[in-house]
């Protein structure tokens, strides 16, 4: 009996309260937090050009002895690009196909390097608007001899390192630095059991658009 007395009291002291115009006290509400900014989209089909610093160093072989190098090629030029991303997350997975048109030049006696393909694989971290990945594929050459107006070709794996960058929702810039190993044979007819070994490596500074 006296706990209900109190609780009955209780309710007539509030309910005189808010007849006075008390007004009563409620606890704070907190806003809720804002939702974080979208991260940059990276994925989907894009293609631009590139403009390439190359320089090949080559080893000359005889039926698989040493002959004479390094020889030194370098030289600069224009290419394109076209590849797929897929993004999840903060990684980004993909495919590029890229072509430069060269040449690298070997200025003792002009014989070139040009029409350079690469295939690629490549990995990506992003950091909203920024990109960093990695490159692995296959890539092909084209060897240019002046001395007997013959053309071999050189293939094989290649790998390296790049940064993008995007500058619009849709426009990005970056840089990128491939190693290709580029092994053939020479034109049987002029150098019977000749094969090159090369080192190709290049910096492209790269813009694209994507879609």
């Amino acid at each position: 009996m006296k706990v209900f007395a109190l609780l009955c009291s209780g309710i007539a002291i509030a309910s005189a309260a808010s007849a006075d115009g008390v007004t009563a006290v409620t606890m704070p509400v907190t806003p809720a937090a804002a939702p974080a900014p979208a991260s940059a989209d990276w994925g989907g089909f894009y293609l631009g050009g590139s403009y390439v610093f190359g320089r090949d160093s080559v080893d000359d072989f005889q039926n698989g002895g040493f002959v004479g190098g390094p020889f030194i090629f370098e030289g600069s030029s224009i290419g394109g690009f076209a590849g797929y991303n897929i993004q999840r997350g903060n990684f980004v997975l993909g495919g590029e196909v890229a072509y430069t048109a060269g040449p690298t030049t070997l200025e003792v006696d002009g014989d070139t390097y040009s029409d350079f393909f690469d295939l690629k694989g490549r990995i990506g971290y992003a950091m909203n608007r920024v990109m960093v990945y990695g490159v692995v594929g296959w890539s092909t050459a084209t060897r240019n001899e002046t001395t007997t107006a013959t053309a071999t070709s050189g293939s094989g794996f290649s790998y390296g390192a790049g940064v993008d960058v995007l500058v619009t929702d849709r426009i990005f810039v970056g840089v990128e630095y491939l190693t290709r190993q580029l092994n053939g044979d020479y034109d049987q007819f002029y150098y019977s059991g000749y094969a090159f070994e090369n080192a190709s490596r290049a910096i492209s500074l790269r813009a694209g658009f994507s879609f």
